[in-house]
């Protein structure tokens, strides 16, 4: 993540001191990817495997380590450590201290939900996710019982992780045209 910000323009930062110091502008924004987002043939689906990182990979799909920014800039991912899906032992740990203990997080109702739509097959390798829809208690008594979940919080938890496992990669051919855009986006003041 950090050769995200190698090409950013320094400022002087002054935080109330009597110093300033010289920092990366974070202001800027890329929006030649915004742009790109548009365009949903030139990525495809991954699926993060348990404990996979970003750089991993960038390295396997890219070729380098250093481009994880760039997944995660896709992606919308600001905040590497929770944004992206925890491995399993880190998110049963922040389960248990989040809710108490596991036993806490597995007996303890966070919701209940309707099931709008189940999931089903729309080619051999193509299927549409089941729909719910979050409701009271009373709205939930209502429906049968094969139509109705109640979502503990260890099932929420665990479902918002999986959730982030499906990010999008950008198809390898597009990179070079990126990174050009991006130099070109942060060129230097003197260099232009």
């Amino acid at each position: 993540m950090a050769n995200f910000f190698r090409v950013f323009p320094s400022i002087n930062y002054d935080p109330q001191t009597l110093a300033p110091q010289t920092t990366k502008d974070i202001t800027k924004r890329i929006n030649y990817i915004n742009t790109l987002k548009k365009y949903k043939l030139i990525y495809y689906t991954y699926n993060v495997k348990d404990g996979e990182r970003a750089d991993v990979i960038a390295e396997k799909y890219y070729g380098s380590s250093s481009l994880d920014w760039l997944i995660y800039l896709i992606n919308d991912i600001h905040d590497p450590f929770f944004d992206w899906p925890l491995p399993t032992n880190v998110l049963y740990e922040m389960i248990k201290m989040k809710y108490g203990s596991f036993e806490n997080a597995t007996q303890t109702i966070h919701h209940y939900e309707i099931i709008i739509n189940e999931k089903e097959e729309l080619s051999n390798r193509d299927f549409s996710d089941a729909t719910y829809l979050i409701v009271d208690f009373d709205t939930y008594t209502q429906y049968p019982a094969e139509r109705r979940r109640v979502v503990t919080n260890f099932d929420y938890e665990v479902e918002k992780n999986d959730r982030k496992r499906n990010i999008k990669l950008l198809d390898a051919q597009f990179i070079n045209q990126i990174l050009d855009e991006y130099e070109k986006i942060f060129k230097p003041v003197n260099d232009q």
